[in-house]
């Protein structure tokens, strides 16, 4: 009779440590049965029984854990009661961003301007229509899959529209007459390609992150020169080229899939070959045949957007 009643105290001791075992379900899905000891601000403290018999004190950091089950001292039946723990551990898929801002061209403008000055522009006007032209607006959109906390790879798109106006006099170098006219320039840069997405969270409790972004891609050059005046053709300019495009982005989030922040990045293509149409006749030249330089594109841009985990 006593070693059945050894027995039947064994087997409810086990019950007994079975039912106040705790669970870790990690982020890959899988779950831990052990006894957690502590919980921190970045990682679990636990304990669990190797395969001899000897227990081993673990841990794991926050971000790899999805959520864990701790046995409470207030539920004296014993059952597991989960908790959803308020570390940094979530879990998404997809990284949505919409944002918007503006942008400055960073190619110098000064070969443009001699040009429109030997035209019969007058100097400042000349400047002026430059300057317009190096500031402008940038907008954009990105989808990223994440493969972890660390980051993930995706598609970004982007475009940058600016554009100046002013009425100007043109020399016709007939020595006699001059024109009067309107003068419309509109320029659009859009890219888009395969991106690089990582990320760092800044504090513990996952509010403020840093995010950097690296793509490569297909870039987009338009050029519409306008002139009100009969006598003077209007011009449409278009190249392609490879382009490369970098940003920071510092999030703060309001809600646990909802970001908002600001960006800035770096944008660079060079236009080496143009195809020009000036309505009647369309030509595609190499810049550096006719002594040219490549049009360079390149700008910094400043903008806000908010971001969508899913």
């Amino acid at each position: 009779m006593k070693i059945k009643y050894f027995f039947f105290v064994l087997v409810l001791l086990r019950v007994g440590i079975v039912q106040a075992q705790d669970k870790i379900i990690t982020v890959q899905n899988d779950t831990i049965h052990c006894r957690i000891v502590s919980i921190s601000d970045g990682r679990i403290y636990y304990e669990q029984p190797e395969s001899n018999g000897i227990v081993v004190g673990k841990s794991l950091p926050a971000d790899q854990i999805t959520i864990y089950y701790r046995n409470s001292n207030d539920n004296p039946a014993g059952y597991i009661q989960p908790v959803k723990h308020s570390l940094r551990n979530r879990r998404q898929h997809w990284r949505f961003g919409l944002q918007g801002g503006i942008g400055y061209m960073l190619a110098s403008s000064d070969k443009e301007k001699k040009q429109l000055i030997d035209m019969g522009v007058n100097a400042k006007i000349a400047e002026k229509l430059c300057k317009d032209t190096d500031w402008g607006y940038s907008f954009g959109a990105d989808i990223h899959y994440l493969f972890d906390q660390r980051g993930g790879i995706g598609i970004r798109y982007f475009g940058f529209y600016t554009a100046a106006h002013a009425d100007i006099t043109i020399n016709t170098f007939d020595g006699i007459n001059y024109v009067y006219t309107n003068m419309r320039k509109r320029i659009y840069v859009n890219f888009a390609g395969p991106s690089f997405y990582t990320q760092q969270w800044l504090d513990r409790s996952g509010s403020f992150k840093l995010a950097l972004n690296i793509a490569v891609g297909y870039a987009h050059y338009r050029d519409e020169e306008e002139y009100g005046h009969p006598l003077l053709p209007n011009y449409l300019s278009t190249g392609s080229t490879f382009g490369g495009n970098g940003n920071v982005s510092f999030e703060y989030f309001p809600l646990s899939w909802l970001s908002v922040g600001f960006t800035t990045g770096y944008f660079g293509a060079w236009f080496g070959k143009m195809t020009i149409y000036d309505g009647y006749n369309k030509q595609t030249i190499k810049l550096k045949d006719y002594q040219l330089d490549a049009i360079n594109a390149s700008r910094l841009d400043l903008s806000l957007g908010i971001k969508v985990y899913l």
